[in-house]
């Protein structure tokens, strides 16, 4: 479905309740925050919702306190439902309980269904969400201010590792020194999201960097970071931010694994590749998805048994 219909959506209701998936990431975060920021100004009623509390490493962002997380007691009231960088609502957790009659809108840029009686703008081609809410601001004529720009400057930026990964086009490029020229500042953005980690992270990388193997004559690599990690470091499952980078950066390596536990008994899956393999088929075996070089699951069972279900598949994919 064409931005039109989405910028109608948007300018023709009244109150908005704007979410994302599980875990937020930057895109997911600058997004929401962009997207509330211009309905706002429209004299719209925005609520920010999400299933976990931000990554302590965006609480850079202006407007971050605003997204709060859901509760038994959240009981609010609202037009439409805007799903961002999510294909389904069994992707953003208890935020879906919000949603029942309201019009849905879904903004992404991965893969997915098109759902029946909702606006669906999906454009795989772009780098991120942000770059098609930047696109958006333009359609609704909304100007593009030093908070909007950096709030989606972030969103790129971390989508492409900071214009590193397979999805920078000169489309993403072009849009990212738009944003600069609007007030963004590259430098300190990439400050704020690179340099600064914590003692106990960088312990935690070392405990998982300790168990980095390589399978399949170097061609896959693994990286386990299980519970005790997490307690003998006193660290959060956040601090794995972009651990899945340090295997992917092995010479040989066509595919990275990070395998986190999460639960006794489950396992999140980080998948990273190179253009050779597409790892979003590797994740859907699963009931996971994403992008063809950045993908997850979640497998039930331990860290060694999710390793060993994982690995069979990427060797599956690696013989296509």
């Amino acid at each position: 479905m064409s931005r039109n219909a989405v910028t109608k959506a948007l300018q023709e209701h009244n109150s908005f309740l704007i979410v994302t998936h599980i875990n937020p990431d930057g895109d997911a975060l600058g997004c929401q925050l962009a997207l509330a920021k211009v309905l706002k100004r429209l004299k719209k009623t925005v609520y920010l919702f999400s299933e976990d509390k931000p990554p302590a490493m965006y609480d850079f962002l202006p407007g971050i306190d605003k997204i709060k997380v859901v509760t038994d007691e959240t009981n609010i009231k609202f037009d439409a439902a805007v799903i961002i960088d999510c294909p389904s609502l069994d992707r953003i957790g208890r935020a879906s309980e919000l949603i029942t009659n309201q019009l849905k809108v879904y903004i992404d840029h991965h893969p997915g269904p098109k759902h029946k009686k909702s606006i669906n703008l999906r454009d795989s081609k772009s780098s991120s969400c942000a770059e098609i809410i930047y696109d958006l601001c333009l359609k609704m004529n909304q100007k593009i201010d030093k908070t909007i720009a950096t709030l989606l400057y972030v969103g790129i930026a971390t989508d492409t590792g900071f214009f590193r990964h397979p999805n920078t086009t000169s489309a993403s490029l072009l849009v990212a020194g738009n944003l600069l020229d609007a007030g963004a500042n590259a430098h300190e953005v990439s400050k704020k999201i690179n340099q600064n980690y914590s003692l106990k992270r960088m312990q935690l990388l070392g405990l998982a960097l300790k168990n980095l193997k390589l399978y399949n004559n170097g061609e896959i690599a693994t990286m386990l970071v299980s519970l005790n990690m997490f307690k003998k470091t006193k660290t959060l499952p956040e601090d794995t931010e972009e651990f899945v980078n340090f295997p992917k950066s092995v010479k040989s390596v066509k595919v990275a694994v990070l395998i986190r536990e999460i639960a006794k008994g489950k396992s999140k899956i980080s998948l990273r590749s190179d253009k050779a393999v597409d790892v979003n088929l590797i994740a859907a075996a699963f009931g996971g998805g994403g992008h063809k070089q950045a993908s997850g699951c979640v497998i039930k069972g331990s860290l060694k048994y999710a390793e060993k279900r994982i690995l069979v598949q990427i060797k599956k994919g690696l013989k296509k």
